[in-house]
């Protein structure tokens, strides 16, 4: 009999360990697609960066332009307004992204919050239809 034990406790360890390991597998395959990820943004900011310093390099490059053909002083400070009117508009359109996305996570919270009131009601109305079947 404890040689059966044994051998049941032997098999019962190795489908744990083998679950155990099935499971780090998965945790580290997780944690490979959020390393991904992670990698995939950092390359999307730094590009984003350059994108930007190249954008700022052109504009101080026309600047010097303008400056150096002669052109008179109204017309680089009407540049600069441009740019500073620009710049104002792509801070504005970011803070409205981003109060789009709050508004759009806050959507999604509450969507998931009526999903989970559903299964209630459903988990609820399930035992009120096995109970009624009960008593009939």
């Amino acid at each position: 009999q404890n040689a059966a034990e044994a051998a049941t406790f032997r098999v019962n360890v190795k489908e744990y360990l083998e679950t155990q390991a099935a499971q780090m597998i998965q945790i580290e395959q997780d944690l490979e697609g959020q390393a991904q990820h992670a990698a995939e943004a950092a390359a999307l900011r730094v590009k984003m960066e350059e994108d930007l310093e190249a954008q700022a390099d052109q504009i101080a490059q026309i600047e010097q332009d303008l400056e150096e053909q002669a052109q008179n002083a109204a017309e680089a400070a009407t540049f600069r307004v441009n740019v500073k009117e620009y710049l104002e508009t792509q801070a504005a359109q970011m803070i409205q992204i981003e109060q789009d996305l709050e508004g759009q996570a806050q959507h999604a919270a509450e969507a998931a919050a009526l999903r989970v009131k559903m299964e209630e009601d459903l988990e609820a109305q399930a035992d009120q239809i096995a109970q009624i079947e009960q008593d009939l």
